[in-house]
Order: structure tokens, then sequence, then C-alpha cells
């Protein structure tokens, strides 16, 4: 059947146009959490992967397909979107015969001057074990992007970020560089105990003040609730240093995906990250947008100083949260119990580029500040 379909091929590349759209670049796509897969059709006639394995953040294993013995490739333009592919290994030796794949690339999105930016592909790589069935695919992004004037690269990073960076050509030539999502390393400053609890007990203050407004009867201080809302903020402070952002979760709503490191406006004081709903419990990040600051002595003073806008912008989040809304002025509740901890956070991520070679991004001249909140509450009263 693979020998009919092959000559099918043949017969259609000698009776078709040479395929015009531009396909011939690397493309990286991530497979699985730990697994990234750069595609190779850089040129016209063959077809090359590589599939990396990341085994830890100073470990990885390379694989490839293609590169020691040619893979000779067909590509066919169907349509203009859609391009058939066909090829082969070339043989260890000539009696032995090499197994034949087939496959199709769809292009998915294209950028303003037409060049395809995502594609899907579909196919078999059999020196990689990947093999895709007929609804099966693989969503590759382009790595790298030639024009006249300039050359665009654009990498994955390991904690989901992405890196871009253009060449320009001419006269005076040039060069541009965006970095975005990348995973930050997060580490704790000591917040002074006076400030820690004028924080919290403001927090239930002006929660009891709002439920009293709404007709709703006040909560008790419980101790055994700011213990709970502590193991809560360390659990979301766990997973985030694991995954090196703080919107680790999948839940996490729309404006919550845009990485902490990255301002949502050059005007908004804070940055608010409210963890997924949880009934009885509220989360919230502050990061601090509009502060210049790399000392966390520094830090300390200027939360100490700054306490009342904080616990402002916390409740003018949660109150525009319909689930955290629900949680304080829920009538059912008769106890809570709140915790507070600030966090230092840099660029700690890195990629891989088009030759497969590991790029670090750190950046500890940079710093963000957070400025994190739990509370919990219990419909039991207070023993």
């Amino acid at each position: 059947m693979r020998q009919l379909i092959y000559i099918i091929f043949i017969c259609f590349a000698f009776s078709s146009n040479a395929q015009e759209i531009n396909i011939y670049s690397k493309w990286a796509a991530k497979i699985d959490d730990d697994v990234i897969l750069i595609l190779d059709i850089s040129k016209a006639h063959s077809m090359a992967a590589t599939r990396i394995k990341i085994l830890d953040d100073n470990h990885y294993r390379i694989d490839s397909f293609g590169y020691k013995r040619k893979f000779n490739t067909t590509f066919i333009d169907l349509d203009s979107s859609v391009i058939w592919w066909s090829g082969a290994l070339t043989p260890l030796h000539p009696n032995i015969q090499t197994q034949f794949s087939f496959g199709m690339i769809e292009i998915v999105e294209t950028n303003y001057r037409d060049i395809p930016q995502t594609i899907k592909f579909s196919g078999d790589l059999p020196d990689l074990a990947i093999y895709l069935d007929e609804d099966d695919t693989i969503t590759f992004t382009r790595m790298i992007s030639r024009y006249e004037d300039e050359t665009e690269y654009f990498y994955y990073t390991r904690y989901g970020g992405e890196i871009s960076y253009s060449n320009y050509f001419g006269e005076h030539g040039g060069f541009s560089m965006g970095i975005r999502d990348v995973g930050l390393k997060f580490s704790p400053v000591k917040l002074n105990k006076s400030v820690e609890q004028k924080l919290t007990s403001e927090v239930i203050k002006k929660t009891n003040n709002l439920r009293l407004e709404r007709g709703v009867e006040g909560l008790h201080h419980d101790l055994v609730l700011d213990s709970a809302s502590r193991d809560n903020l360390n659990a979301w402070i766990k997973e985030s240093k694991k995954q090196h952002r703080l919107n680790s979760n999948p839940e996490f709503e729309n404006i919550s995906k845009i990485d902490s490191s990255i301002y949502l406006s050059l005007f908004n004081k804070f940055n608010i990250i409210n963890y997924p709903f949880r009934c009885g419990e509220n989360a919230t990040a502050i990061q601090f947008t509009s502060v210049n600051i790399s000392r966390k002595r520094e830090i300390r003073k200027y939360v100490k100083s700054h306490s009342q806008d904080y616990i402002d912008a916390l409740f003018a989040a949660w109150l525009n949260n319909s689930g955290l809304k629900q949680n304080i002025l829920n009538s059912g509740y008769a106890g809570v119990g709140n915790s507070v901890a600030l966090y230092e956070a840099i660029k700690d991520d890195y990629y891989f580029d088009h030759t497969g070679k590991k790029v670090s991004i750190r950046d500890k001249k940079v710093k963000y500040y957070y400025l994190v909140f739990t509370q919990t509450f219990s419909e039991f009263e207070k023993q």
C-alpha cells in the first residue's frame, strides 16, 4: 500500500508545479511538558527533526532523525494552505529498503507578510518513535523567518515564555530582542512582625466593615484559620517555585494568564493575580509595577509606608471577582483567618535555539516583588 501511495506521490510531483508556500525554515513544538521537538525543513528536498528531552534544569537528552542519514523528501502544494509530503531515509545498503513515510502540513497562521508562522504536521518520524494517526497532528511555530531586510528568530522557553529577536540589514543594521512570560525564581522577604500584623488585621477589619454595610454579620478572627491560610499560601508558592511562575494553575482567569513579570499597563500601579476560586478560600498576589527597588530592606520600608494602598487594591480586586466576593459576603461563614507574605523574584529560565543549543536567561539586577494575601473562611463558631 505504501509503495502505491509513493508512486502516486511521484506522479503528482512531476505533474504539479513546485510548491510556492514558504515553509522552508526550522519549526519548534512542545509535545510534552519536558519534550521539545525541532522540525527542520529549511531545505526544499529534505527533512530532519530533533527531540530534546529535558530531565531537569541541568540535564537533557537530544535524539535526532534525518541528520546522520538524509531524509529525502518531496513537498507538493495542494491548495496553498495544505502541503503533502513524502520521503524516506537514505538506505544503509543498496539492497536494504527503508521505510517510506508520508503526511501533511497545514498552514494554520501567517504573519502580515503572508509568511506561514504556525503549521500542523501529520505523519511518521519513525527514528524518533513518533507515529501520528490520521487525525493526529503536532502544532509547530516557525523559528526562523528570513526577509530581504531582516531575519527573525523565535523560541519557546522552558517555563512557557517566548523569546524573539531580529537582525536588521542595510546601511546601519541593528538588532532588537523581546522577552515575554519567562520563568522566575522566588525567594521570601521577611516582613516586620508589626507590618504583617497591621496588614492582616486591616484585611479582617475591611472584610467585616463591608459585610456590615451589606447587612451581613461580621466574622470573628480565628487563629486556626490563620494557620490554614498560611498553609494555602505556602502551597501556592511551592507550586510557583516548581513552575517558575505565580500563575501556575491552568484555571487562572484570562487576565492572570499574563505573566506576572510583564506589566499589564504602564499606568497601572499594581498587577493583580487572583488564584482560581475555591469555596471558603481567597488568594491574591499583588505585583508592584511602579516600584524601582532592588534591595530587600528598601522594599520592606516601602510596604510599611504604603500598606493601605495594597489593602485597597486587594479589596478592589476581590470585589471585581465574583467568586472571591462571594466568599467575603457569604452569610454562612462565622470565622475568618488570613496570612500575608512578601516575595522577591528574578528572571530564571532557558530555551533551546534552532541549533539545539541551550541558552540561559537570568537577570539578577532586575527584581520583581509580590505581596501575597490568603484568606480562609469557616462556618463554625469560635470554640
